[in-house]
């Protein structure tokens, strides 16, 4: 017990308030130590064992030498003189920056306070003259370069804790018109010239040159301040004397300030040559250009000039306006920007355009349909959903979701009736206002555009002015009932969120009288979050058009880029690529990017064929790597590795973490997958939408929960949480006063500071009447109230100013009482709208904050990644996160299906090396609106539906000459009469793997390929209507049904092995409707997408209920695939079965007139492949002439000939009429493999040869 108290006794630690302040009031009678650099004794169990994975060091000493370093910071502002700046003092700094993330946070932030500026100011201000050269460089050398050194280290620059404290600094140093900026950099370069030959090194001259950029960045008067005009000469001049490969990123940042400073200068850079092209005639069309560039001026009150000063959402105006937009063509000497910018503004527009645009369109078209609502015709354009009388009856503000609005509308009219769980029922069912769904709330003059939000608790509330509203009725005397849309059987409500700051149009909907008359509309599979962040990176990259491989990407007119520059990180002295990762014996394998001589040896002992081997060694020469991947030629196998070859010089080539890009969630798990079974750690995963269990624990979200917050971070997160509790008590108080309820809340505030003395007479004052009896005061507005009753009933009334102005407003009278409180309420509601704006503006900043805080935890975890993984929407959400990586090298799959506008955010400023890998034969990117696409005639000009991999591969512009790509050769996905099929037509050069030729034969069928052919016309094609947006044709649903069966009977094929595909989503419903009760359905995540679309708002006024399968499903892990064409891409199955729907008189064939969708319809089977469809509808594309079989030979129905073969030996198709699925079911139960078939009834009369 003795020891146990005596030790207890023995003080421990040091003394904090003496530690951060210098100071104790304790004095000597303080019982902890007051000396901050000693050491505290050792505790021996904590010193025996050092934590892994960092030095044995006490871990009290470098705190002791930071705390020491702190307390030569002086403490608040100028009220005493500072000390002498301490020579190493931003040495030390630095120092501290370098070393583990808490201690380097603190310093920047300690920095950023009143002392660290005084610190900073000692250094900016000190004047150099009358210093010898050697003693100007030596302060230059300890003092300024260390300053510039600690304010751009990358650790600091990619913390977003310390974007607003690095971003004071800046500004600091910056001063009044720049000044100080003038005073501090002018003597630092004349003294950085005089020595750039003998003792400046590249990286100080780069952090001065950093230093330099970032200040003109963080301060838009540095543009037009011409004193910094000639500092940038200045530093042209000395960077340009470093030599090329050491100073690379000092002269693209030189580069940079001369272009934002409007200096004409550029140091040189390679740039593809110019070629020359023969003389072309040329005829351009005038177009309109944008905003104050029309010639007519603009064209509403959100056509701009710039694309970045463009609203996402559309503006009243813009709907009502009857002019066309503004979109820039391809050919860019049409753009009114030229080179990078015009590019991103061309994207920007089209992606709007291609997005916005339909919400645009619905929206006009509702606004238009409202003037003559009786008139019950049918509604063609874009689809919606519309509900009427809507009304804005609550406010809710929560520090985490921010502003929410509780809208209430009418039920539809056949739910008045029905039971609450009924309602329920029929709205879950629908698929409507589901919570992310996007909105517009549409009155006269009003256009606020919302999303479905779910509440995460109750706070305090402002309801409607309207007191005779049944919403309000609602809202306040059933304060239990929920405001949900199934709850009350008269009134539907939901609860959204602000799309776009629109506070002002919400508050103005709900106090005016005529907010009855708005309505919702809904748009019915418009995902905000799909295209909203690509739009707002692609205005954050145009107000900074910094983007690598910019001489590809928008090169100059008639620019020869056959030649391809090669990564920077690999043109330094003595670098290699370690190709050891990839050769078959792992034996060592270098190859330098000027040396060919291991070529061969590497093509003929790699795991890889020889294309593969080429585009690899290609790819690694190339800073533009392009892959050109025909079906089931390893694109992706090819992917992983080259991104094994670049893990394998990551740490000496500094490559940051490799950014892996891909545009669908599934292709994304592919890849990581393949990553993961190839032994690569280090994996993070970006975004929620992973179905890969082997990704889970790979997830960023999971990944930065396991990581503690720094000091730093804990006391900023604390901080920031305090303001928004405090935003949010205030904001609440802010909307309790714009309700009824707080009219006198409202006016009390309001009197308080514009009418003092009328406010302590009205709450404050003795309880007299008019006629001087003291009343007893039962209520706190009783006076209040008395005095807006009181007063004299006679008398003239005068005007509002001079009765403002009256000291005693006991002398007005009653109708005096009435204009002054009215007109008192009235300024009250304006002031608390304004106090509320005002609270709203200063909360997201506080939110935005701590979020950073957040996100800088998150950008820990992914600067120790690897390899990161994310989608292209993914990207554009996270991009100002993935800016602070410093990541060189990009590999981006599916590239051929990639919008360009994505892969444009792709391209982060660090990047060196981008490798693209698709098909651009196969299905090009997605895009809304056919008026914007190439198979359009109007469109083409446009044609956003071209991806930037087929714009560099095959360029439009005849006088551009391609981007080099390397293309894969050997196929290991098709038997080789499959393949014919693509080979004889695209890929001349494809090649079969010797694997294909050992594929099984079709169990239960003759022939591996071969076309069921028929003349039965698609649903509704006998009306002879071209208003069908989903075809589909009920006699090939069955005949698939009847396939699938037989094929699964067989007892060689599972489910999964089979796969059903079709051009038609209409028709992909009825299969699955057909389907669902033999087999578990598989159904890609586009296609899924796509259903819930169709199917939300339909006419179904109960909800569906599934048949009871007739047979036992099979387990999911064998669900059978069905899908559309266009979501298939990238897929495969031993089996394909394919519906190709169309049927008709027109020999319309739809979908089916473009090569790529045929080419990926004919790619997916493996061992056997099956096509159901009219030939004659189909016989003059490309699917009809793949098979080779001439429309005039065909046999006539119920025929006794023989079936036509192709004539192509290799292509084992054969072509027969059926009839019924009946005739199906024969004929395979048969399994009719006889060359000729003797009839020998009525019933077995069609039965043929397969």
């Amino acid at each position: 017990m003795a020891s146990r108290a005596g030790a207890n006794s023995q003080p421990r630690g040091f003394c904090f308030s003496f530690a951060k302040t210098g100071r104790c009031h304790y004095g000597a009678r303080c019982k902890f130590p007051h000396a901050a650099a000693s050491a505290p004794s050792q505790d021996p169990a904590s010193s025996a064992q050092p934590r892994p994975n960092r030095p044995q060091r006490t871990r009290n000493e470098p705190d002791d030498k930071f705390g020491s370093w702190k307390l030569s910071v002086p403490r608040g502002t100028n009220n005493f003189p500072p000390t002498p700046l301490p020579p190493l003092f931003f040495q030390h700094a630095l120092a501290y920056v370098e070393s583990e993330v808490g201690v380097m946070q603190e310093t920047v932030v300690t920095l950023a306070k009143d002392g660290g500026l005084q610190r900073i100011k000692q250094v900016v201000e000190r004047s150099l003259e009358g210093m010898s050269l050697d003693a100007r460089w030596k302060t230059v050398k300890e003092q300024a370069i260390p300053l510039c050194q600690v304010i751009t280290h990358p650790h600091v620059l990619a913390s977003t804790l310390l974007d607003v404290h690095v971003g004071n600094i800046y500004n600091f140093i910056y001063g009044f018109q720049g000044q100080r900026a003038l005073q501090f950099f002018k003597p630092l370069f004349d003294t950085l010239a005089d020595r750039i030959q003998a003792d400046a090194s590249p990286s100080e001259i780069k952090a001065v040159v950093k230093a330099f950029s970032k200040i003109i960045d963080c301060n838009t008067h540095a543009l037009v301040n011409d004193g910094l005009r000639p500092l940038a000469d200045s530093l042209f001049d000395i960077v340009a004397q470093i030599d090329e490969v050491e100073a690379h990123e000092s002269r693209k940042l030189v580069n940079r300030i001369n272009q934002r400073l409007g200096i004409g200068r550029e140091l040189s850079s390679w740039k593809p040559p110019k070629t020359t092209s023969p003389s072309r005639a040329i005829f351009t069309l005038q177009q309109d250009l944008p905003g104050d560039l029309s010639n007519d001026g603009p064209r509403h009150d959100n056509d701009c000039v710039n694309a970045y000063d463009i609203q996402i959402m559309p503006t009243f105006k813009e709907i009502n306006s009857t002019r066309p937009e503004y979109l820039p063509s391809m050919n860019q000497q049409d753009w009114h920007l030229p080179g990078v910018s015009g590019l991103l503004d061309r994207h920007f527009r089209l992606l709007r355009e291609d997005t916005v645009g339909q919400l645009r369109d619905a929206v006009k078209q509702e606004m238009q349909a409202s003037q003559h609502l009786a008139s019950g015709g049918k509604c063609q354009g874009p689809r919606k959903l519309t509900y009427e009388n809507a009304r804005v009856v609550k406010l809710d503000f929560s520090k985490w979701q921010g502003l929410l609005i509780t809208i209430g509308f009418d039920q539809p009219t056949h739910l008045k009736h029905r039971s609450a769980k009924q309602r329920k029922e029929w709205w879950e069912f629908q698929k409507r206002l589901r919570v992310g769904s996007l909105l517009c709330l549409l009155s006269n003059n009003a256009l606020i555009f919302c999303s479905v939000i779910e509440r995460r608790s109750t706070k305090p509330s402002a309801t409607s002015d309207d007191s005779s509203s049944s919403d309000d009725d609602r809202v306040q005397n059933q304060p239990a009932q929920p405001l949900d849309l199934f709850s009350d059987p008269i009134r539907a409500f939901t609860t959204v969120s602000l799309v776009e700051d629109a506070t002002e149009d919400v508050l103005g909907l709900m106090q005016a009288p005529g907010s009855a008359h708005a309505k919702i509309v809904e748009f019915p599979g418009v995902l905000l979050p799909s295209f909203e962040p690509t739009l707002r990176a692609l205005q954050a990259m145009l107000r900074n058009p910094e983007i690598p491989f910019s001489d590809y990407i928008a090169p100059e007119s008639q620019a020869d880029l056959s030649t391809v520059a090669a990564p920077f990180y690999a043109t330094k002295p003595n670098f290699e690529f370690d190709l050891s990762c990839v050769m078959k014996d792992k034996s060592p394998m270098r190859i330098a990017i000027n040396d060919d001589s291991n070529h061969e040896a590497f093509r003929e002992k790699s795991v890889l064929d020889r294309a593969q081997a080429d585009a690899l060694l290609a790819s690694l020469k190339r800073s533009l790597a392009l892959i050109q991947g025909p079906p089931g030629t390893g694109k992706s196998f090819t992917g992983v590795a080259l991104i094994k070859v670049l893990l394998a010089v990551q740490p000496r080539a500094k490559l940051g973490p490799i950014l892996c890009v891909c545009y669908t969630n599934h292709a994304l798990d592919q890849l990581l997958e393949d990553l993961v079974r190839h032994g690569i750690d280090q994996i993070v995963r970006i975004g929620s939408r992973s179905k890969s269990e082997v990704l889970q624990a790979c997830n960023l979200r999971v990944l930065a929960s396991l990581i503690d917050l720094t000091r730093t971070e804990k006391r900023e997160h604390w901080t920031l949480k305090l303001k928004l509790d405090e935003d949010e008590r205030n904001i609440s108080r802010v909307i309790k006063r714009l309700t009824p309820k707080g009219d006198v809340a409202a006016l009390k505030s309001y009197l308080e500071i514009y009418h003092p003395t009328s406010y302590r007479a009205l709450f404050f004052g003795e309880a007299k009447d008019d006629d001087g009896y003291e009343m007893v005061v039962r209520h706190k507005t009783y006076l209040l109230n008395a005095w807006r009753k009181g007063g004299s009933r006679h008398g003239p009334v005068r005007k509002l100013r001079t009765l403002l102005s009256e000291p005693d407003i006991r002398s007005l009278n009653n109708l005096e009482r009435q204009q002054v409180y009215y007109h008192w309420l009235a300024e009250s509601k304006k002031t608390a709208r304004a106090e509320l704006l005002t609270a709203l503006a200063k909360y997201k900043e506080n939110k935005e904050q701590f979020d950073q805080v957040r996100a800088g935890v998150d950008l820990r975890c992914l600067q120790q990644a690897k390899v990161i993984g994310v989608t292209t929407t993914g990207l554009a959400r996270t991009l100002p996160l993935l800016r602070k990586l410093n990541s060189k090298v990009l590999v981006c799959e599916e590239a051929g299906e990639v919008l360009e506008a994505h892969i444009l955010t792709a391209l982060l400023p660090s990047l060196e090396h981008a490798i693209l890998i698709g098909d651009h034969l196969q299905l090009p990117p997605h895009i809304q609106s056919y008026e914007l696409s190439r198979e359009s005639s109007s469109g083409k000009r446009h044609s956003l539906d071209i991806s930037l991999f087929e714009r560099l591969v095959t360029p439009s512009c005849s006088t551009q000459s391609a981007v080099p790509y390397s293309a894969l050769e050997t196929q290991r996905r098709m038997h080789p009469s499959i393949s014919e099929l693509i080979r004889s037509t695209l890929y001349p050069r494809l090649c079969d793997s010797s694997a294909v030729n050992s594929y099984p034969s079709i169990t239960g069928l003759a022939k591996r390929l071969f076309w069921l052919d028929h003349a039965n016309p698609e649903d509704g094609a006998l009306s002879d209507s071209d208003s069908t947006t989903s075809y589909s044709n009920e006699f090939e649903v069955k005949m698939v049904t009847s396939l699938v069966s037989h094929l699964v009977r067989q007892g060689v094929y599972h489910a999964n092995d089979l796969a059903v595909l079709t051009p038609y989503l209409g028709q992909l419903q009825k299969i699955r409707r057909e389907l669902q009760g033999l087999f578990d359905i598989s159904l890609t995540e586009g296609d899924i997408l796509e259903l819930e679309k169709e199917e939300v708002g339909k006419n179904n006024n109960e909800p569906s209920h599934s048949t009871v399968p007739w047979l036992q499903k099979t387990p999911l892990s064998r669900a059978l695939k069905v899908s559309t064409i266009d979501n298939f891409q990238g897929e495969e199955a031993k089996v394909v079965i394919i519906s190709l729907v169309r049927s008709n008189d027109q020999n319309k064939c739809g979908f089916l007139r473009t090569s790529n969708r045929i080419n990926v319809l004919l790619s997916r089977a493996k061992h056997g492949m099956y096509i159901i469809g009219n030939s004659r509808t189909s016989g003059h594309v490309q699917i009809a002439s793949s098979f080779n079989v001439p429309v005039t030979q065909r046999p006539n129905f119920m025929s006794q000939s023989r079936t036509i073969l192709p004539s192509s030996r290799l292509k084992e198709g054969a072509i027969y009429l059926a009839k019924c699925a009946l005739d199906v079911a024969i004929r395979v139960s048969a399994n009719a493999i006889h060359k000729c078939y003797t009839v020998r009834s009525s019933a077995s009369s069609l039965v043929r040869e397969l």
